[in-house]
């Protein structure tokens, strides 16, 4: 049995587990970050394919703005670890 950490904060939140809708896969942290972290990465083909299920969302300007700094920040963290 596993468990993920906020990278950030090295908080506990969520049990090892995926999810699948039978096409797409994610992690039970995605919802924990999403709701911390607005500005965070999603993958533009999971974001087209909500759209054309017709899933109602709100994606932030801040969003656009912030998301390369993001995932180079996570990078960094990432590798230093």
């Amino acid at each position: 049995m596993g468990y993920f950490i906020d990278v950030r904060t090295q908080e506990i939140i969520a049990s090892d587990a995926y999810y699948t809708d039978g096409l797409w896969v994610w992690p039970s942290y995605f919802p924990y970050y999403l709701e911390k972290y607005p500005d965070m990465y999603i993958d533009s083909g999971f974001l087209d394919y909500l759209r054309e299920k017709n899933f109602v969302f709100k994606v932030d300007d801040l969003f656009e703005k912030k998301k390369k700094s993001f995932e180079e920040e996570l990078s960094s963290r990432l590798s230093a670890s």
